[in-house]
């Protein structure tokens, strides 16, 4: 089971459902700030009719930050990690991602706690690594527990597969990965191939294993078409 290092950008699927870029844009100038983090999403990733422009992307991140937004936050420091629009700075990023944590803001602490385990912008630091791993698990879980967000459920599922921030757990990773991959969330349905195809927790078996590469292939992961390309050839 392999998962992305740190997250890139945030995905535009909000709690107010998807909005156009003129009614985030409404909202933030309402002062609803939450709206002027989407909207600096929007501008990252040039979503519904805006174009990628990453220094007005920037410019909505702050205001969001600035107003004790975790996703704001969050977005100022994956800019930074991938040198969107700025020059990389991985101290940077970390610090933001760190402030987004401290914000209650989920991927902030998941990313915070691999920041610190990997020495990403910051000195290597289990301890710490370990607190913000519990903290990003209790709120992914409470998120795929009372929303059923697919995303989320795939985070619980590789914080129990992985043992981080919580006690190593086969049989849940497999349970919330299930959740995911049965609402189409193709990464999770790659973990579970991983699960099947490797024997991790469950019996060896590669029909399985196949089954579910070729669904998260499907779904349009890479990793999933990868895996189910060398396990069926």
């Amino acid at each position: 089971m392999k998962k992305i290092l740190l997250v890139a950008l945030v995905l535009v699927a909000n709690a107010f459902g998807f909005m156009n870029d003129e009614e985030l844009e409404k909202r933030c100038n309402e002062k609803n700030f939450v709206s002027c983090a989407y909207l600096g999403d929007s501008y990252s990733l040039g979503s519904f009719s805006i174009g990628v422009d990453y220094e007005k992307a920037m410019h909505y991140y702050k205001l969001s930050c600035d107003n004790k937004v975790g996703a704001g936050c969050y977005g100022i420091g994956a800019l930074y990690l991938k040198g969107k629009g700025v020059f990389i700075d991985e101290a940077v990023a970390f610090e933001y991602f760190k402030k987004s944590c401290e914000l209650n803001y989920m991927n902030g602490c998941k990313d915070a706690a691999i920041s610190y385990l990997h020495g990403i912008g910051v000195n290597k630091n289990e301890q710490e690594a370990i607190k913000d791993f519990k903290k990003a698990f209790k709120y992914y879980k409470q998120s795929c527990d009372e929303t059923k967000n697919p995303s989320d459920c795939s985070q619980v599922g590789y914080l129990y597969f992985s043992g981080k921030g919580v006690l190593l757990d086969y049989p849940n990773a497999l349970k919330y990965n299930k959740m995911a991959c049965d609402m189409d969330y193709g990464i999770a349905c790659t973990d579970i191939g991983y699960m099947y195809g490797t024997a991790t927790g469950v019996k060896f078996n590669i029909p399985k294993a196949r089954k579910y590469y070729k669904k998260a292939c499907n779904l349009g992961d890479e990793q999933g078409c990868k895996n189910y390309q060398a396990i069926t050839n």
